[in-house]
């Protein structure tokens, strides 16, 4: 597989996560902010995992593309800098247990960087298919 097979399959995966992240991080602020759930913690968890997995998928795509996509690549690296913030955070939170202010960082942080992230996704994938 080459370079530009290799970045359009991770990235429809990536687009595919965005895709099925965002309604379950919405039910997931839902039930934090309204303590349905014991096991919310635990699904945050789950959340934190996938997004450690699109972090370490934006530092892939930055070195992939670097050379070619420079503008895109640096879109990458900011998604880097800035889920790593929201993680830290939301650890912060998950620490003194402020599970409004983990409902509040998924719902006004995450979510919006990751509907930024699925257009850059969607972009990276169109462009590499249209030059090949």
């Amino acid at each position: 597989m080459n370079d530009q097979n290799l970045i359009i399959s991770t990235s429809e995966e990536a687009e595919k996560y965005l895709e099925r992240a965002k309604p379950a991080l919405e039910n997931l602020i839902r039930s934090i902010r309204e303590f349905k759930n014991e096991n919310d913690m635990q699904v945050l968890g789950q959340a934190v995992e996938g997004f450690d997995w699109l972090n370490q998928y934006a530092q892939s795509m930055q070195s992939l593309i670097a050379e070619s996509y420079p503008v895109v690549a640096g879109e990458f690296a900011q998604f880097e800098k800035d889920i790593s913030f929201i993680m830290s955070q939301m650890v912060e939170g998950s620490s003194s247990q402020d599970h409004i202010l983990i409902a509040d960082l998924m719902e006004y942080e995450v979510i919006p960087l990751f509907d930024g992230m699925k257009d850059t996704i969607t972009r990276i994938i169109n462009e590499i298919k249209n030059h090949s």
